[in-house]
């Protein structure tokens, strides 16, 4: 990768999903929930050929949050 790649790159921050987790006990419940918002407005790529990284995006949302257990 070049060097002006990685200056581009930068962390995704979705206030939204921080507000369904904010203040709330960490559970299997709440996890699930704020992974589901985190994948609230993906979108597949034609002809879905991408749908199963979506799913997955949720569970690596909710295993990190179990994980600050």
């Amino acid at each position: 990768m070049t060097k002006s790649f990685w200056k581009t790159q930068k962390p995704y921050r979705d206030m939204k999903v921080e507000e369904v987790i904010r203040g709330k006990s960490i559970n299997e419940c709440n996890a699930d929930a704020t992974g589901a918002a985190a994948i609230e407005k993906a979108k597949t790529l034609l002809g879905e050929r991408n749908k199963w990284k979506i799913q997955i995006a949720r569970t690596m949302v909710k295993r990190a949050i179990l994980g600050c257990v």
